[in-house]
């Protein structure tokens, strides 16, 4: 389903490269498994599986309004249903439900109107995209040593962060 087919073949793992910068990526230090693992673990494919579960729960009936842009939202109780107003294609839309899940990620919207946000000390942004294509650490180096180092010749079976002061990537 949502497990991808380079994932299913071997073993996945966690690969750091503690970059500082660096552009020769076989001179920094790496911290990750460098042989298959005991134990199977497998990787999913973030796109791949909020597809399938946007497609299942619209197969199971829900109404799945994907692309849509909450604009404000009122908490309800036992005697009254929930109501979020949202953008969608231009158009304002306001709706009701009995049950109302806060999927916004770092937002928190439900968590900030509550007052339930604890500052943990960590101010931090992020950006998230996807690449359309693999990308193979391995190709940032001709050092038969480092290509040799590991008994899992295949790098980009891996989860790799290239980590540094103030990015981690």
């Amino acid at each position: 389903m949502a497990i991808s087919k380079a994932s299913r073949s071997a073993n996945s793992v966690f690969a750091f490269f503690f970059s500082d910068g660096r552009r020769d990526i076989d001179q920094v230090l790496e911290v990750g498994a460098s042989r298959h693992l005991g134990t199977p673990s497998y990787q999913l494919d973030r796109g791949l599986f909020e597809n399938f579960l946007g497609e299942e729960v619209r197969r199971r009936g829900v109404r799945f309004v994907d692309e849509a842009v909450i604009r404000r939202f009122t908490l309800g109780d036992k005697a009254r249903a929930h109501e979020v107003t949202f953008e969608h294609d231009g158009a304002e839309r306001t709706v009701q439900s009995r049950w109302l899940i806060d999927a916004c990620g770092r937002a928190g919207l439900i968590k900030r109107r509550l007052g339930l946000a604890q500052d943990n000390g960590h101010v931090g942004t992020s950006v998230w995209f996807r690449v359309g294509q693999r990308i193979d650490v391995n190709d940032w180096s001709d050092d038969p040593r480092w290509l040799d180092r590991c008994s899992l010749p295949d790098r980009w079976r891996s989860t790799n962060h290239l980590v540094g002061p103030d990015y981690w990537a």
